[in-house]
């Protein structure tokens, strides 16, 4: 069986976003098994240069689990106002690097976004498998007729 070229590209674009999904969901589930919980100040506000929007990624202040107390920054865009308390997660090997969010949070995040990659990549592999079968031959122009 020859494959049609779109018909390969459909289905290694639906492929790379089901990768994109377990990629997500591994990354997400590292950061939670290892990361902690704490409480947090937002002491400083830093805007993103170059983007019309002005993204805001704070810094936080808090103390780590062995009681050391640690500036941290968001790499995610997080709407807050200095003296906010926050509620984050840090990496204990690199606490400086936060993500703002309890591990609940996060867990429903890393559910939601690889489930949403994952049956988004796979509707679009069925998509080319499918016309590449001619399965969906009531989309063609020249059944309309």
């Amino acid at each position: 069986m020859r494959m049609d070229p779109g018909n390969l590209i459909t289905i290694l674009s639906g492929l790379c976003f089901v990768v994109a999904g377990v990629f997500v969901c591994a990354y997400v589930d590292r950061f939670v098994g290892t990361g902690h919980e704490a409480s947090g100040v937002v002491v400083e506000i830093v805007y993103e240069t170059g983007t019309r929007k002005r993204r805001m990624h704070p810094v936080v202040r808090f103390k780590t689990a062995d009681g050391r107390e640690v500036l941290g920054r968001s790499g995610q865009h997080y709407n807050s106002e200095v003296g906010q308390a926050l509620q984050l997660m840090y990496d204990p090997n690199n606490p400086e690097r936060v993500e703002i969010g309890t591990l609940s949070e996060m867990r429903k995040f890393r559910t939601v976004i690889a489930a949403i990659c994952v049956v988004f990549g796979l509707v679009i592999c069925i998509i080319g498998i499918g016309l590449e079968l001619g399965m969906l031959n009531w989309l063609s122009p020249r059944r309309r007729s």
